[in-house]
C-alpha cells in the first residue's frame, strides 16, 4: 500500500520527494517547485501532505531536510501558498514532533527554532496564521525549564534531555541517553560567542556581496549568474557560510544569538535564491542539461 494512496500524487509530490531523498539543494530547486505548486489546483495542500508524510515516516536525514524545504517554502512562497501554511494535519505533525520525547532531540529543537522564527516574521500576516501560531502550541518554556534542571551550570550541557527521559528510564534500563544515541554535539556558548558574532558579520557581508555582484550580470546579452566569475565565487562562499549558520542554529538556544542567526540565514537564502533566478533566465531557453549541480558540492 502506497503512502499517498487515494490522494493526489503529481509532479509536486515527485519533486518534493526527490529534493528530500537525494542530494538536491532545497534552495536551488525552490523556484521551480513553488511555480509548480502555484499552477496546480490544490497544489499547496498536496505539498503540505508530502512534507507531512516525510516528517512522519522519513528517515532522520529526510526529516531534517523536510524542515529545511518547508522553511524555504514559508519564507519564499507568499500568499499563494496560504493553504500550506494553514494545513491542519501538517501543523499537528509539527507540534507532535516538537513535543514527543521519543523524537530525535535535534529534530525537536529545530522545529522549535523554526516556530520561533515563523512567529517573529509572519505573525502580522493573516494568511500565515497557522504556521505563525505554531510557537504558541509548543511548550518551549517548559522545554527549557526541564532542560536547565539537569545542567551543571555550564551552557555546554544545553542539549541534555534528562528531564524528558528520566521517567521512562525508571520503567526500562534499555533506554539510551539521546546525547549518546544521536551523538549530539555540545557547545560552550561562552567560548563560541566570538566565533558566532564573527560568523553573523561574515554572513551579512556575504549576502550583500552576492547581491551586489549580481547587478553586474548582463542579462540583456544572455549572461547568467553562472557565467559571472565573481558572482559564482560569492555564491560558493555564501553557501559555505550558510552551512555554518545552520550548524549553530541547531546548537544555540540563547536569545542573544538566535534571532541574529535566523536573520542571517534568511538574508543568505534571499541572495542565494536571487543567484539561482539569474541562472534560470537562460536555462529556460536552452536545452542544455547543464545545471547548478556543479556548485552544490562547493
Amino acid at each position: 500500500m502506497g503512502v499517498f494512496t487515494d490522494h493526489p500524487h503529481t509532479a509536486i509530490t515527485e519533486k518534493i520527494n526527490s529534493i528530500i531523498e537525494t542530494d538536491l539543494e532545497p534552495d536551488i530547486e525552490l523556484p521551480e517547485l513553488i511555480n509548480t505548486i502555484k499552477l496546480q489546483y490544490s497544489g499547496a495542500i498536496e505539498a503540505a501532505r508530502a512534507i507531512r508524510k516525510k516528517l512522519k515516516y522519513g528517515q532522520s536525514k529526510e526529516q531534517f531536510k523536510s524542515l529545511d524545504l518547508l522553511n524555504a517554502m514559508v519564507v519564499n512562497g507568499g500568499r499563494q501558498l496560504e493553504e500550506l501554511y494553514n494545513d491542519r494535519k501538517l501543523l499537528e505533525r509539527l507540534k507532535l514532533s516538537a513535543t514527543d520525547p521519543q523524537i530525535n532531540t535535534k529534530l525537536r529543537k529545530k522545529i522549535i527554532i523554526l516556530a520561533i522564527s515563523w512567529n517573529e516574521n509572519f505573525s502580522d500576516k493573516k494568511y500565515y496564521q497557522g504556521i505563525a501560531g505554531l510557537k504558541k502550541q509548543i511548550p518551549t518554556k517548559s522545554y527549557k525549564r526541564k532542560k536547565s534542571t539537569t545542567e551543571t551550570g555550564s551552557s555546554s550541557n544545553f542539549m541534555n534531555d534528562e528531564a524528558y527521559n528520566s521517567r521512562s528510564r525508571t520503567n526500562t534500563s534499555q533506554n539510551v541517553d539521546p546525547n549518546v544515541k544521536y551523538k549530539i554535539p555540545k557547545i560552550n556558548l561562552q567560548k563560541e560567542s566570538p566565533k558566532i558574532k564573527l560568523l553573523i558579520a561574515e554572513a551579512s557581508q556575504a549576502s550583500i556581496n552576492l547581491s551586489n555582484s549580481l547587478k553586474s550580470v548582463n542579462v540583456a546579452k544572455g549572461e547568467t549568474s553562472t557565467d559571472n566569475v565573481k558572482a559564482t565565487q560569492y555564491f560558493d562562499k555564501s553557501r559555505i557560510i550558510r552551512r555554518k549558520i545552520l550548524h549553530y542554529l541547531q546548537l544555540v538556544d540563547s536569545e542573544e544569538f538566535l534571532g541574529s542567526l535566523i536573520h542571517a540565514n534568511e538574508e543568505l537564502v534571499q541572495a542565494l535564491q536571487q543567484y539561482t533566478e539569474y541562472a534560470a533566465k537562460i536555462t529556460s531557453h536552452d536545452s542544455d542539461d547543464e545545471s547548478l549541480s556543479s556548485y552544490e558540492s562547493g
